[in-house]
């Protein structure tokens, strides 16, 4: 497995469908992708053997079609992501980034109670 998760952004896309499903034919990744994207059954063939050639799924044969599973784990994924987005943008530092985002108020009434609700959690933890 690759330690570091070097997705393209199409590969991450269809990632988060192995991710969603578990284990899936590439016709079952296609059929879900084709929801969103327009993307061809090649294309998405071609996404998931980069994917395979780096190590992030696995497959098998089953039924004399190859069922493909993913070797990294979600949550592992966006860790790293983060972390390396964080590095690069924020020297590591999480608190500028939560200025941003409350300075554009983008921020949606929900989440702003989701982020008050984190930072309770995380205050009675120490």
């Amino acid at each position: 497995m690759s330690e570091k998760q070097d997705f393209s952004p199409a590969e991450f896309e269809v990632m988060k469908v192995f991710w969603l499903k578990g284990s899936a034919t590439p016709k079952e990744i296609h059929n879900e992708l084709s929801k969103k994207k327009s993307w061809r059954y090649t294309t998405v063939q071609t996404f998931i053997s980069r994917l395979y050639k780096k190590g992030h799924i696995r497959r098998r044969k089953k039924d004399g079609a190859y069922l493909y599973t993913p070797v990294v784990s979600r949550k592992k994924t966006l860790e790293k992501i983060v972390r390396n987005f964080l590095d690069r943008v924020f020297d590591g530092d999480i608190t500028p980034l939560v200025n941003y985002l409350s300075e554009t108020k983008n921020l949606k009434p929900g989440e702003v109670a989701a982020l008050k609700e984190l930072i309770s959690v995380l205050h009675k933890d120490k």
